[in-house]
């Protein structure tokens, strides 16, 4: 006997009922949350979403038409809210403008086929297209944190990487358009990536750029085009496990899906951050190391 996922779903729904593993009171809300959650928690989305709600705001056309500057302040709460409302903004103008605002109508399209419209949005990637659809987790069966569809133009491989100290100036940002980003610690010793999203131009948007803290067990996932300057050690040195199709040194960071903006010349700035040197490192005035202990190759 075989069974599709879609019956195994429905005999697991038709045993435990409703979950309620997606906050939400209606279909309407869950898409706009899909797209509210995006870096950052769920605490600040559903700040963002009662403001909605008391301005009477969760329906497609009413939010549509809601001018951009009010919706930026409504949704604030959700941090990088410029870049949001507008991901918002191009969302809503796909469902008011070939489905009438209607999700009913949008949800009765062909599922692999509405998939690929969503994915055809700017700012609608993978996660925020498959939540309103496919994870459909019955729940108490475990617990799912996360699941991502990762893409690559070509055969993609995992790799291991060590990265040394080199103080914390970052210069560039760089981003792989069509490569999802998979970097995992494989200790506890932390480090710093930066990661800013596009800003519709091809270049980062330095106001969303944060500095996020990598230790053990807290990796990073992000959508292919999303600029990062990974990883900056705190201590001598950071391990880590990573999925790549770039392979070839010598076109890993010159032609092979890598875009690189120098800040620079590009915006007349650096990003920084401040912590310690590690004992025995010495950092110039200019930002880089000076001097230090040897190298520690991982299989010496």
């Amino acid at each position: 006997m075989t069974a599709t996922l879609e019956e195994i779903y429905d005999r697991l729904f038709a045993a435990y009922g409703p979950q309620h593993w997606w906050p939400g009171e209606s279909p309407f809300e869950v898409l706009i949350g899909a797209v509210l959650v995006q870096n950052t928690s769920w605490r600040n989305v559903a700040r963002a979403i009662d403001n909605l709600k008391q301005e009477n705001l969760l329906q497609p056309q009413a939010l549509y038409d809601l001018p951009l500057r009010e919706l930026e302040e409504l949704i604030r709460p959700a941090g990088y809210f410029r870049v949001k409302a507008r991901r918002l903004r191009n969302l809503l103008e796909f469902l008011v403008r070939r489905y009438d605002g209607s999700l009913d109508a949008m949800f009765a399209t062909e599922l692999s086929s509405l998939r690929e419209d969503l994915l055809g949005i700017n700012g609608v990637g993978p996660e925020t297209a498959d939540s309103p659809h496919l994870n459909r987790a019955p729940g108490n069966l475990g617990y799912l944190w996360i699941q991502k569809a990762l893409e690559f133009p070509r055969q993609p491989y995992v790799g291991c990487v060590r990265y040394y100290y080199r103080a914390t100036r970052c210069e560039f940002l760089q981003k792989h358009p069509d490569s999802t980003i998979f970097l995992v610690p494989l200790s506890a010793q932390p480090s710093v990536v930066f990661v800013a999203l596009d800003d519709g131009q091809d270049r980062p948007d330095l106001e969303s750029a944060r500095a996020f803290l990598l230790t053990g067990g807290r990796g990073l996932i992000l959508n292919r085009g999303t600029w990062i300057r990974y990883a900056y050690p705190l201590g001598p040195f950071a391990d880590f496990a990573y999925i790549t199709q770039r392979v070839d040194p010598t076109t890993a960071n010159v032609s092979d899906d890598v875009v690189r903006c120098r800040l620079v010349e590009t915006f007349g700035l650096v990003l920084d951050i401040e912590f310690e040197a590690p004992d025995g490192y010495e950092v110039g005035a200019g930002g880089a190391v000076v001097a230090g202990p040897p190298h520690q190759p991982p299989l010496e």
